[in-house]
């Protein structure tokens, strides 16, 4: 092979490789992400707004297996300036933060997130204060850097952070995954005031809930997204028709993090559950 030859081969080659390069570096983020197996968590709707259905479930009778719920439950906020594009992750961890300033008074300083009416506690709307700590969770969980959204990792680093920053430490604890799932120990949580975040992959959100004893009935609205929830409260209920089970549901009530419907049910048999783990800030 002559020179002119080796050099326009050569040239050949380095270009390929460019190409390749500078394929893969502008990757879109979400291919990127797709293929490493990591999941965002984002809330965007796929494909359509919030629609609603009613479903009913007819039995002879109901064994209720588990009904626990946090007292107080978690507060129901959601990102008010709607400038947080894919905020769900700041938003959960800012309602993690907001449940734990009834207990840890400079976990938001110079605020208290509630009120005493009664002798009840009531939790104060979203407001400027709120908003802050959900816009510095933002930046802390590093959404949208590299994915759209934030990924659980990215979460539970984030909320680290800003829990040590504030003088406090904090405990993650798995509870399962997939059909894999520790309802007891979710139970334990709420039963010592402890909340838990869900990270799902969703397609609706109960917005009404109603267990009578012949008679199930629920509306569920359509939310297709990978979000991230905060839950508070579980029931695990068996339905019979005679000594025949009909099917066993578990639905955890939750802080959506939503504007339009910001609490309601999961229902965990028709969700796809990436991990489920306890928070406790102390």
């Amino acid at each position: 092979m002559n020179t002119k030859k080796l050099y326009v081969v050569t040239l050949s080659i380095v270009a390929i490789m460019i190409a390749f390069v500078m394929g893969f570096t502008f990757m879109p983020l979400e291919v990127f992400a797709e293929e490493t197996g990591e999941i965002y968590y984002n809330s965007e709707l796929r494909p359509s707004l919030f629609s609603a259905r009613n479903e009913t479930l007819n039995y002879t009778r109901k064994e209720v297996l588990i009904d626990t719920t946090m007292s107080p439950k978690t507060p129901h906020y959601y990102d008010r300036d709607t400038n947080l594009n894919n905020s769900c992750a700041a938003v959960a961890g800012g309602i993690v933060v907001g449940y734990y300033d009834i207990q840890l008074e400079n976990i938001i300083p110079n605020y208290a997130s509630f009120l005493i009416r009664a002798g009840n506690i009531v939790y104060k709307p979203v407001d400027s204060n709120i908003q802050n700590i959900m816009n510095d969770l933002f930046v802390r969980m590093k959404v949208n850097t590299t994915g759209a959204g934030a990924t659980e990792e990215q979460f539970k680093n984030g909320l680290n952070e800003y829990v040590v920053d504030k003088g406090y430490n904090i405990t993650y604890r798995g509870y399962g995954q997939g059909s894999n799932i520790d309802y007891n120990a979710i139970a334990n949580s709420f039963k010592n005031g402890k909340p838990v975040a869900l990270f799902i992959t969703m397609s609706s959100l109960i917005t009404n809930l109603e267990i009578g004893d012949t008679n199930l009935t629920m509306t569920t609205t359509a939310y297709n997204a990978n979000h991230i929830l905060i839950a508070n409260g579980i029931k695990r209920v068996r339905y019979y028709n005679g000594n025949n089970v009909i099917r066993t549901d578990t639905y955890l009530s939750v802080s959506s993090g939503l504007r339009q419907f910001n609490s309601g049910y999961i229902w965990l048999e028709d969700t796809i559950v990436n991990d489920v783990i306890g928070v406790e800030i102390y």
